[in-house]
C-alpha cells in the first residue's frame, strides 16, 4: 500500500475562542485505482490508497495528538465521498489546470456536504521544453491559462506574464470571495485558508509551474 500523509502545507490558526488548530493540506491524496491510455489499456495506479485507509490513519493521528490538538486535515481532492469516507474535513486542490471559474461550484458542493474547502492562489502552469514522448498516448501539458505564446521572444513573454498575472488576481478574488460567503461552509464556520502555490515540478521534467 502507497500511503502517505506528508504536508504540503501546514498553518497554525486560532478560532473566535483563541484556540488553536493545526491546519494539514495534504498533496495528492486520492487518485484513481485505476488509469486507461489512447488504446483503453488498464493499469493500476501505484499510490492508490482506498479512503477507508485514509480515514483509519487520519482517526489514528487525531486519537494521538487528541490531548494537545484537533487538527485539521484537507485532502487534495475533488471527489467528495473520497474525502468524506476518508476522514478529512475538506479540500484544499492544488491542481492548477481547476480553474477558478469552477471553483464555486466545488464549494458548493462540498458546503453542501459540510466539508471545508479552500483554493490555491496561482500563477498557472507552463512549460518551457516538451518532455520526450513516452509512447504513442503521451501528449504534452498544455499551457494553463490558454495562451498561444508563438515564442520566447519579448511580445510573446509579454503575453505570458498577463495571463499569469490575470491569473494570480483571479484565484486570489475567487477564493477569498467564496470563503467569506456566509452561505456557503467556510463563511458559516469563521474558517478562512487561502495558500500560494509557486512550486516548479522540475523533478516532473523540463516544465515549471508559472510563477
Amino acid at each position: 500500500m502507497a500511503f502517505h500523509l506528508e504536508p504540503d502545507a501546514f498553518l497554525l490558526l486560532e478560532d473566535a475562542s483563541g484556540k488553536a488548530r493545526p491546519i494539514f493540506k495534504t498533496c495528492r491524496t486520492l487518485v484513481p485505482k485505476t488509469v486507461s491510455d489512447c488504446h483503453g489499456r488498464v493499469f493500476p495506479v501505484p499510490d492508490y490508497t482506498d479512503p477507508g485507509d485514509w480515514r483509519r490513519q487520519i482517526d489514528s493521528a487525531r486519537a494521538t495528538l487528541l490531548s494537545d490538538f484537533d487538527p485539521i486535515v484537507l485532502a487534495d481532492s475533488l471527489d467528495i465521498t473520497g474525502t468524506r469516507d476518508g476522514g478529512f474535513d475538506g479540500m484544499a486542490i492544488y491542481d492548477p489546470f481547476v480553474r477558478p471559474s469552477g471553483w464555486a461550484s466545488a464549494a458548493g458542493t462540498f458546503s453542501a456536504a459540510q466539508l471545508l474547502f479552500s483554493f490555491n492562489v496561482n500563477a498557472g502552469f507552463d512549460h518551457f521544453t516538451e518532455r520526450p514522448p513516452f509512447g504513442d498516448c503521451f501528449s504534452p501539458s498544455p499551457l494553463e491559462p490558454p495562451i498561444d505564446p508563438t515564442g520566447w521572444d519579448a511580445d510573446a513573454r509579454q503575453v505570458a506574464i498577463a495571463a499569469s498575472r490575470d491569473r494570480v488576481l483571479d484565484s486570489l478574488r475567487t477564493t477569498l470571495a467564496l470563503q467569506i460567503d456566509p452561505r456557503l461552509r467556510d463563511g458559516a464556520s469563521g474558517f478562512l485558508a487561502v495558500y500560494i502555490n509557486s512550486f516548479n515540478e522540475w523533478h516532473e521534467g523540463p516544465r515549471s509551474s508559472r510563477r
